[in-house]
């Protein structure tokens, strides 16, 4: 036989365990290594769910809407800030309370109930009586301010609806109801001069964000306010305190609703931190 006929019939049993080896070693790790991944790709997937207790902080940019507020009022955009406490079912439906502040400067001068579509005379008369309405309404008429600060509350209930129920990806669109108030405040040089108007809120809402943590999330908010105001308080020198449910709007013979479709809507864009147990 020829020596390296032997050598190869020597060394080929060593050569087929050795690739045999290797083979299965290959194999093995690649099986490993898929079943990671598997595992990785379903750690993820439990990482980041939405369902549960949510905390919402946000604040950013806020703008007045609608006749009064492009008149003489003529508000700055402002500032506004806020927060939502809810729950999230099956990653879809949230519901929750929601709380938003805000706060812009009135850059207008005049009387500050013609600034709100208010005719001081018939305010006075639907507050204090038609007998005294002259005496008051003389008063409210010669107010004059320049310039002052607006503030809107909003406090009420929130539903969102989820288009991504888990994952790092967050999207919803919402709405709800609640109390709204509306704080004009004017400085005179014979006191303070304030102007209230509470109603009802319908806010509208669109956001998506990122979980950059297992429970934690940055999100970009759009909000459109949408009010209905049932009245009218008016805090002035020697005219404390009157509260009217239809006040006498400034143009004769206008309605109630009519008023109500003129006054201060809301915009507003927010960063909100998410946070998620």
């Amino acid at each position: 036989m020829p020596m390296h006929y032997a050598a190869t019939m020597m060394l080929t049993p060593a050569l087929l365990s050795g690739l045999l080896t290797t083979g299965w070693v290959g194999f093995d790790a690649t099986k490993k290594e898929d079943e990671q991944s598997d595992g990785k790709k379903e750690d993820k997937k439990k990482k980041f769910p939405h369902r549960g207790l949510v905390l919402e902080a946000n604040g950013g940019v806020a703008g007045c809407v609608r006749a009064v507020c492009g008149g003489d009022l003529d508000p700055a955009v402002g500032g506004r800030f806020g927060g939502f406490l809810g729950w999230n079912f099956l990653g879809f439906i949230e519901f929750g309370a929601e709380v938003n502040y805000a706060m812009m400067k009135l850059r207008g001068a005049g009387n500050p109930l013609r600034m709100h579509r208010i005719d001081p005379t018939g305010f006075a008369g639907a507050t204090v009586g038609s007998s005294t309405a002259d005496q008051y309404g003389d008063d409210l008429e010669a107010l004059t301010v320049d310039g002052g600060k607006g503030r809107m509350l909003n406090a009420g209930l929130a539903l969102r609806i989820h288009i991504i129920p888990r994952g790092r990806w967050v999207a919803f669109l919402g709405t709800g109801i609640g109390y709204n108030h509306w704080d004009s405040a004017f400085d005179t040089p014979d006191g303070d001069v304030r102007i209230r108007l509470p109603g009802v809120s319908f806010p509208f809402m669109g956001a998506f964000g990122y979980y950059v943590l297992k429970h934690l999330a940055l999100n970009l908010q759009f909000q459109y306010t949408l009010t209905t105001t049932v009245g009218a308080r008016v805090d002035a020198p020697g005219y404390d305190k009157q509260f009217a449910f239809t006040p006498i709007l400034e143009d004769d013979g206008a309605v109630a609703s009519a008023w109500q479709k003129d006054l201060p809507d809301l915009w507003t864009v927010l960063l909100g931190v998410r946070f998620h147990l």
